[in-house]
């Protein structure tokens, strides 16, 4: 058995936390093949703020935790797309911290991402900041097939990069641009 509420008490008390929950994973913690989240206390997310905007995020969902550092890969991922024509894939969109300022920009984006909790957290973000993406759930490396052609790719993988079947689809993907982030 798992002491719900005393866990919860005793982080809130020690960190003074708004937000705490459980991330059930299964099998390595290092796949992050997650099988649930729990709240246990709080309202389940967290709100980020990227320079104007305020971004949802809720656990297992990826956010870069220098907030500086991610404001600084958004500028420069929008001067790498800025003034150039024709949808903006964002490939591993998570909560859409490029595709809301994208959007925003004017940018017709395309984002993929797999992660349920990111998705939801994409959706909202972009709802909240009164734009639009088109959204496909699923695997990049199956997403790109029916993507051609893109214009532009803005590429932000988990930490092990690509996977061998992602690569493959980037290789043959018709593209103008690839902005890798890493």
């Amino acid at each position: 058995a798992f002491p719900r509420g005393s866990v919860a008490r005793v982080l809130q008390d020690a960190v003074d936390a708004r937000t705490i929950a459980r991330v059930l994973v299964r099998e390595d913690v290092k796949k992050r093949r997650i099988r649930g989240t729990e709240v246990l206390a709080g309202r389940g997310y967290w709100t980020e703020r990227l320079a104007s905007l305020s971004l949802v995020v809720s656990p297992p969902s990826f956010f870069q935790v220098n907030t500086a550092a991610a404001e600084a890969l958004v500028a420069a991922v929008l001067e790498a797309i800025d003034g150039r024509s024709g949808p903006v894939l964002d490939a591993f969109a998570g909560v859409g911290t490029f595709s809301v300022p994208a959007a925003l920009r004017g940018h017709d984006v395309v984002a993929v991402e797999r992660e349920k909790s990111a998705l939801g957290d994409l959706e909202r973000n972009l709802e909240a900041a009164d734009t639009d993406a088109h959204i496909i759930p699923g695997d990049v490396a199956y997403a790109l097939d029916e993507l051609k052609p893109i214009e532009t790719a803005v590429v932000d993988p988990p930490r092990t990069g690509l996977s061998a079947e992602s690569l493959a689809a980037f290789a043959s993907l018709e593209t103008g641009r690839i902005v890798y982030v890493a």
